[in-house]
């Protein structure tokens, strides 16, 4: 599939099962975000990928959507913004934290 048909063709998921996600496609995620472009290949991002169930319905808890405890994994995504812009030294910022999960 070319990229324009993937971007044409892609939708938001609110609905999901507590189907395990394997470590091996986990682990072909991990790679891709890996390889995924940054400024000078910085790479000022971590992704957690959160299977615990008591810790899954904590998040949920602080998030708006009852869909975010269905899933059997959460990625959350952490921006270090600060890192991102190291060549700009008037720049400001905290930690970002942004949650979104999606099927595998």
């Amino acid at each position: 599939m070319e990229f324009y048909e993937v971007l044409k063709n892609r939708r938001s998921i609110r609905s999901y099962t507590a189907e395990p996600v394997s470590d091996e496609a986990i682990a072909r995620i991990m790679e891709a975000v890996r390889l995924a472009p940054s400024g000078c290949n910085f790479q000022p991002f971590r992704f957690l990928f959160i299977r615990n169930g008591e810790l899954r319905k904590k998040i949920a808890s602080y998030y708006p959507y009852s869909w975010l405890d269905q899933p059997a994994v959460i990625v959350a995504a952490v921006g270090f913004s600060i890192a991102a812009c190291a060549i700009t030294p008037t720049y400001t910022s905290s930690i970002m934290l942004y949650v979104n999960n999606s099927s595998f």
